[in-house]
């Protein structure tokens, strides 16, 4: 069975409109294979369950059924935009399928997916759309994966269906040499490593879920990253071949930055020397350097400038 994950994150699930991109994205694909949808919630769902249950004392139990709501919500809503332009589609949540974690009810990993039910409604060519984020625990309890746990979901799904591609939407193309946000210039990454975007993650730019790049590392599955508004842009591919540019990537997390590619640490100090930006704790790897700085967006203007 020719099947294909795709995953929609919240961005790309904000509006009714959006969620009517993602379906003709879908039906599009549908077309060639046989789909298994992945949904986060949509927008700032999350966010705002989270703040709803700040009224009360919540375990962590209560909290994990709260928060896997959101993604219950896009998976139903998606499922029905997709019946409107004349599709099968079904929704499954995770304890429906199952998909079976352990017990850490905010932070489970999961041990197995039971693939049955999907299989038999691909087969009567429905389009399996899956609530992200969440499983069910040996209890029967409801878990979740962490925040952008969906990632995690999807690439387990390929895993455990051994799935022909594993394509993680969002609203930007891929992995750039910086954020395209700050930076307007910066460049796409067509390739780039399990690794390196560990790395970059540990910097600050969790562009995907950790757990998912483990994952998808440990059994070699490659994973596209691609533009919902921009559905035939090129993106980026991640697998096992590293990126050789000399700066692959810059991250920031609060006033450290972080620098992957191979450009040498004397380098990136040097530039920053020149150019009087002061800096401290420095941090280095395997074509990996970071370091503190009280101006972080100065730096990482003058060192994409200097050397991408």
């Amino acid at each position: 069975m020719n099947i294909s994950v795709l995953k929609f994150g919240g961005s790309s699930l904000a509006t009714p409109q959006c969620v009517q991109q993602v379906a003709q994205i879908v039906a599009d694909h549908y077309k060639k294979e046989k789909i298994v949808v992945v949904v986060s919630a949509e927008g700032k769902t999350t966010n705002v369950l989270l703040e709803k249950a700040k009224d009360f004392c919540p375990d962590d139990r209560e909290i994990a059924a709260l928060l896997s709501t959101g993604e219950q919500i896009s998976a139903s809503l998606l499922s029905m935009a997709l019946q409107k332009l004349g599709l099968k589609a079904v929704s499954l949540l995770g304890w429906q399928i199952p998909i079976e974690t352990t017990d850490n009810f905010l932070n489970a990993d999961v041990i197995s997916i039971q693939t049955d039910k999907i299989k038999s409604l691909l087969t009567q060519k429905n389009i399996v759309i899956v609530a992200g984020f969440q499983g069910v625990n040996k209890n029967g309890a409801i878990t979740t994966l962490g925040r952008g746990g969906s990632d995690t979901t999807a690439v387990e799904l390929a895993r455990f269906l051994s799935a022909a591609s594993c394509t993680l939407f969002s609203d930007v193309c891929g992995i750039y040499s910086a954020d395209p946000h700050q930076i307007p210039e910066a460049k796409l990454r067509p390739l780039i490593s399990y690794r390196q975007v560990q790395q970059l993650a540990e910097g600050g730019a969790v562009v995907v879920h950790g757990k998912a790049v483990s994952v998808a590392e440990k059994y070699h599955i490659p994973v596209q990253l691609k533009n919902t508004f921009n559905p035939m842009a090129d993106g980026t591919t991640i697998g096992t071949t590293d990126c050789t540019e000399q700066i692959v990537s810059i991250a920031t997390h609060a006033q450290t930055v972080t620098v992957v590619g191979t450009v040498s640490s004397e380098t990136i100090q040097s530039v920053l020397t020149q150019n009087q930006i002061l800096y401290c704790n420095v941090i280095t790897g395997t074509n990996f350097i970071s370091f503190e700085t009280t101006n972080t967006m100065t730096a990482i203007q003058i060192l994409h400038h200097t050397l991408c």
